[in-house]
């Protein structure tokens, strides 16, 4: 399966519009790497614990490893805290579905389309309100992702879509549901 890149998000005018003035991008050129660190440490303490809140809310014991996991987190990550995280909450959650990010399947295409729309939030957001280049980035470093910013904000927020994945289990259920029960969540 191809790499997730929302591609139709080229088309929209982010750039060039009033919002993106010359001071934000200049502001943003300016941020240190131990900001951008300081920024990414905060993202993950804030995803591992949202995981670990849904743990909890499902009745899964192994939240409380998610929560020391998030106590443990250095500045950026450094012990990698997030990849050990992530390795025990997607087993948790998709043990019965066999997810594999390598396989068209229809819960990697519930996974895409949730993706594309948030990127379109986040990016929408991102440079309207603060933000002018989303191909700066906090962590994620993909040259060939022209939305590395809004792929590091979204982080915290991807358990919205763990949560309703793992309920209605798409691998199932997604021919029944709708585009429309996804946007609700937007």
């Amino acid at each position: 399966m191809k790499k997730i890149q929302p591609s139709f998000l080229n088309f929209l005018p982010f750039y060039g519009s009033h919002d993106c003035s010359k001071a934000k991008i200049k502001e943003q050129i300016s941020w240190t790497d131990f900001f951008k660190e300081s920024l990414w440490t905060i993202i993950v303490r804030e995803k591992i614990e949202n995981q670990m809140k849904l743990l909890k809310k499902l009745n899964k014991e192994e939240y409380k490893l998610l929560q020391e996991y998030s106590s443990q987190i250095e500045h950026n990550d450094s012990t990698n805290r997030e990849g050990h995280s992530a390795k025990v909450y997607f087993f948790l959650l998709y043990l019965e579905m066999i997810f594999s990010r390598n396989k068209e399947n229809s819960l990697n295409a519930f996974f895409k389309l949730w993706l594309s729309n948030s990127f379109i939030y986040f990016q929408q957001g991102n440079c309207s309100k603060w933000l002018s280049h989303s191909n700066w980035f906090i962590s994620q470093k993909n040259m060939f992702n022209y939305y590395n910013l809004s792929s590091d904000l979204m982080e915290p927020f991807r358990v919205i879509i763990d949560e309703l994945a793992y309920k209605e289990n798409p691998q199932k259920n997604l021919k029944k549901m709708k585009k429309r029960k996804l946007q609700k969540y937007f």
